[in-house]
């Protein structure tokens, strides 16, 4: 795309609209009715995209929207749920045709860093506001009604689209040690992407962001520098040990109450429930189930069992498998496979960070299809990809740059190489 402001419009766009907006409450119906009717033209025009070959990340993207795709007609077919609706509900989960778009108008990485920032800077402005003004419910997830209460010791505010959090946290982490530029900000979102999870009282958010941190820091800072850290942190940690913190005794209370609980636990009953008996069939073991409108039977049925506790949506991987079956589970081994034995640049570690976020969540949550982290997990990828592809046309170049003669030498080398790789796989015969 040449013209650089429509780019930075359609991204905002898109990524507003991915994430519902951060679920705020003020705006009027025409956003809803705009964001449904954007993402069904996007996700069109990118499902026409989708049947480009490629490597790295193309095949197992391929097999999400498939499996997205699929699970709307077995919703219909052993639910009973009217194709339409099951469109209507899927659309903003079924986002992952986009990811051809951004290879196709050929996105610069820097363009989607900014706009990440961008959404950032807004979500920690909108939590700010929202814990400090709990009484004026800006933004809602539906977990409350007319304003937020003290749970875990703290005003517990779970902000909507914690992907973009978990994405500028790694971003400032990497860029921090492999950039001189703007450390003092890279500094400043290094530590909320640390407080703000701790005021949210999420294990789940500050267990993945402490381990990067000690990972990171022990891998790429000097021994100078790793001692004053961790003499820092051990200094931090006993003086807050000693102090009667309501956040972290509640969060303490929270974890001693989920060990004496065990089996008892709603989230074990609920895993094992949609795990074993939730599938009416098994084309639904396969396939899943899809989602549920709230306008239909399945929808309501889904409805009921969150009034009795059994979410879907905090079962962690089990959850993806009950709406959409085998495929994405397969598709998602196949991605961490890919995101960690390929080498990439250290300026860019970033991204492998981000997916320890999403494989950490996807232990207890949502993250690998909800729409609070598909928008960034998409961009993540498309950056992963680009990468890939741009290391790719380094080599083609190189390679075309060489002259005749060199290129039969490498020809030659190639073709040794590729003898005695078969010779060593073949046994002998005695």
């Amino acid at each position: 795309m040449k013209n650089k402001y429509l780019l930075y419009a359609f991204l905002l766009t898109l990524t507003a609209v991915s994430l519902n907006y951060y679920f705020a409450t003020f705006l009027p119906d025409f956003f809803k009715t705009f964001r449904i009717g954007f993402l069904t033209i996007v996700v069109t025009i990118g499902l026409g995209l989708s049947f480009r070959q490629g490597k790295g990340f193309v095949l197992p993207v391929k097999l999400l929207i498939l499996a997205m795709v699929l699970s709307i007609f077995v919703s219909y077919l052993t639910w009973g749920q009217e194709i339409p609706l099951g469109v209507l509900i899927t659309i903003p989960f079924l986002l992952w045709p986009t990811f051809f778009i951004l290879l196709k108008i050929k996105v610069p990485i820097e363009t989607i860093e900014k706009v990440v920032l961008i959404f950032g800077f807004a979500y920690i402005i909108g939590y700010l506001y929202q814990f400090l003004h709990p009484t004026n419910v800006l933004f809602n997830l539906g977990m409350v009604d007319d304003e937020y209460k003290e749970s875990r010791g703290i005003i517990r505010i779970i902000f909507p689209g914690v992907g973009v959090l978990w994405l500028i946290t790694a971003m400032a982490t990497t860029k921090l040690t492999s950039s001189s530029n703007y450390k003092p900000l890279w500094i400043v979102l290094m530590i909320l992407g640390l407080v703000l999870p701790i005021m949210q009282a999420t294990r789940s958010y500050i267990v993945p962001t402490v381990l990067i941190y000690i990972y990171h820091f022990s891998k790429y800072v000097s021994w100078t520098k790793k001692i004053i850290i961790i003499t820092v942190l051990l200094v931090a940690s006993m003086f807050i040990g000693n102090l009667e913190i309501p956040v972290f005794e509640g969060l303490l209370e929270q974890q001693e109450k989920t060990v004496d609980d065990g089996k008892k636990d709603i989230r074990y009953i609920a895993a094992t429930y949609f795990a074993t008996e939730f599938s009416p069939s098994p084309i639904n073991q396969i396939l899943g189930n899809g989602m549920g409108h709230e306008r239909s039977n399945y929808g309501q049925f889904i409805k009921h069992l969150g009034q009795k506790g059994l979410f879907i949506p905090d079962i962690g991987i089990i959850g993806i498998y009950a709406y959409f079956g085998v495929i994405p589970i397969i598709a998602w081994i196949m991605i961490g496979y890919k995101i960690y034995s390929y080498r990439i640049p250290d300026k860019y570690m970033y991204v492998k960070y981000y997916f320890f976020y999403i494989y950490f969540g996807a232990l207890v949550g949502s993250t690998f299809y909800h729409v609070h982290y598909l928008i960034t997990s998409i961009f993540a990828l498309y950056i992963f990809q680009t990468i890939l592809e741009d290391k790719k046309s380094k080599i083609i170049n190189k390679i075309k740059s060489l002259n005749k003669k060199d290129r039969q030498i490498l020809k030659e080398i190639l073709a040794y190489r590729s003898t005695k790789t078969q010779k060593k796989s073949v046994p002998e015969v005695p």
